[in-house]
């Protein structure tokens, strides 16, 4: 095995010229150490001229398999790293090339970052034939079976001839934290990973209605948190779990019509008030328009302004089997199960509630704001780490 290293290729915030592409830069190095720290890898992390090079490893197609799921991430490639000048050159291709191609496969060379005065396409022809004297692999510029990239980085002459596509999005934790509220199913975890991918961090907070749902139900919900915790490339993830919720709403004095808008509302509130205390800019949740009567267009309206903080909603246009496919990108498809229905649920739930209904909830939750902040108190915080 040729490949000593990982050679790192940043997301779109590359293009900034600003302070803030330098913060994401340092999100993003964090980010990779304490995923390499988790994964008990080590390696040497180094940003070298808009690359992120990752020295020194054991298994550097392993690593760049993982480090291609980190948020912020392009793309990923095991490469061989080496030091060394423009004279060096011809050397560290013939020896990567010697190694990672066969007589009998097919090849072309895309070089990047070439130093002054030369050119990218220059050196591309004159390694061409180089490879072609001294490993004999047939040139072919439309559809080789394999492209020997080599990148001018620094002090470091980087050969591959492997991508994995990463990610990509933003750095996590670069734009701030939302509390996410997790019910355990495919729409609010694939909205978790969509705003993860766009540089937010997440708090879960599922709200345990049992013994109005099943036991199945809280079981999928852990199930959740767990896969979201093991797309988090930090050291740590803080989700709450709170109880009686589900005894809170079948307490309260509603038409049965709306009862499935005030849990939704109640919802909203118990995840404000854990987003004050943990300083989060706003709520995340999995709705999309007209997935259930609480998520028609006028509910979610009414929703949005019974909620204290702001609501995002990344999946409001998708069709179910859209986030599904999505599910099954970020291995979350097992959360896509039946765990029965809840029992609160009325049988002709209201797709649009009138004025007079929304003062009902309204003053409700001014009433019950004291019983949910000591919801909030017992919940049960976990803590990964």
């Amino acid at each position: 095995m040729i490949f000593n290293g990982v050679m790192i290729r940043l997301g779109e915030y590359m293009v900034r010229r600003t302070s803030v592409r330098k913060i994401m830069f340092s999100r993003l190095i964090e980010s990779i150490r304490k995923v390499l720290e988790r994964r008990s890898i080590k390696g040497t992390v180094k940003y070298i001229e808009e690359r992120i090079l990752v020295l020194g490893l054991e298994e550097p197609v392993f690593t760049a398999r993982i480090l291609s799921n980190v948020f912020g991430v392009s793309s990923t490639s095991p490469a061989y790293i080496v030091k060394g000048g423009i004279d060096a050159l011809e050397k560290i291709v013939i020896e990567f090339a010697s190694k990672r191609l066969d007589p009998s496969e097919t090849f072309m060379v895309r070089v990047y970052n070439a130093p002054y005065p030369l050119s990218n396409r220059g050196i591309e022809k004159y390694l061409g034939g180089v490879i072609l004297n001294k490993v004999g692999s047939k040139i072919n510029l439309k559809n080789p079976d394999k492209i020997v990239y080599v990148e001018f980085r620094g002090p470091y002459i980087i050969v591959t001839d492997t991508v994995f596509q990463g990610v990509g999005g933003l750095p996590y934790g670069s734009e701030g934290s939302l509390v996410a509220l997790v019910s355990g199913g495919v729409d609010s975890a694939v909205a978790s990973i969509y705003a993860m991918r766009r540089g937010v961090s997440i708090i879960p907070v599922f709200n345990n209605l049992f013994p109005f749902w099943s036991s199945e139900a809280v079981k999928r919900a852990l199930e959740s948190i767990e896969l979201l915790w093991e797309w988090t490339p930090w050291d740590h993830m803080k989700a709450y779990i709170v109880y009686n919720v589900g005894n809170v709403i079948a307490g309260q004095d509603v038409p049965s019509r709306i009862r499935c808008i005030l849990c939704k509302a109640i919802m909203y509130n118990l995840a404000s008030i854990i987003a004050d205390r943990e300083k989060c800019l706003g709520i995340l949740t999995g709705e999309a328009v007209g997935q259930v009567a609480s998520q028609t267009l006028n509910n979610m309206s009414a929703l949005t302004t019974l909620s204290p903080k702001p609501v995002y909603r990344p999946l409001a246009f998708m069709d179910k089997i859209d986030i599904i496919n999505i599910a099954r990108l970020f291995g979350l498809e097992k959360l896509n199960r039946s765990v029965g229905e809840c029992r609160l649920k009325p049988p002709h739930p209201a797709v649009k509630i009138s004025r007079e209904e929304y003062v009902i909830l309204k003053k409700i939750l001014d009433n019950i704001q004291g019983d949910l902040e000591k919801l909030v108190d017992n919940a049960d915080i976990i803590e990964f780490a």
